[in-house]
């Protein structure tokens, strides 16, 4: 969400240092720009067709880092059309080690869904353990071509 390519999409305002879990993080509110195509949004797909969600929240983000902690997002506008009155995510991060590749990445650690659909209330929790990180390694040769 955050990448360079993407970045000028979102508006952010830095709300100060918080904290997430004990730890101090920097707080980021967010927003899509109003002016810019919407890259960070959720599409729900039903039988009247796809309606597209804008999104906004917020992250805490690691001071030292720069590392997303948790990350919490909140439909930006209603979508009356299909009754959809929330949709609040919770994702918390955790650094993850990947011994064999001697580094060190980032992953979900839960993640919560509140909905509110049709004033039928839902909530979804996810929690992650265990990866596995998968890689292949190639080796390209060339050899130009021999007189014919």
């Amino acid at each position: 969400m955050f990448h360079p390519t993407g970045i000028d999409e979102l508006k952010i305002n830095c709300e100060g240092l918080g904290r997430v879990r004990g730890q101090p993080a920097w707080q980021l509110y967010f927003t899509q720009r109003a002016n810019r195509p919407g890259r960070f949004c959720r599409v729900y797909l039903t039988n009247r067709g796809a309606y597209v969600v804008e999104l906004k929240g917020r992250a805490w983000v690691a001071p030292d880092t720069f590392q997303i902690m948790r990350m919490e997002t909140d439909l930006a506008k209603p979508v009356n059309a299909i009754a959809l009155r929330k949709d609040h995510t919770v994702v918390e991060y955790r650094p993850v080690d990947l011994p064999h590749r001697h580094m060190q990445v980032w992953l979900p650690r839960t993640a919560d869904v509140y909905l509110d659909v049709l004033r039928r209330r839902s909530h979804l929790h996810f929690g992650y353990s265990r990866f596995k990180l998968f890689s292949v390694e190639t080796l390209e040769t060339r050899k130009e071509p021999g007189p014919r």
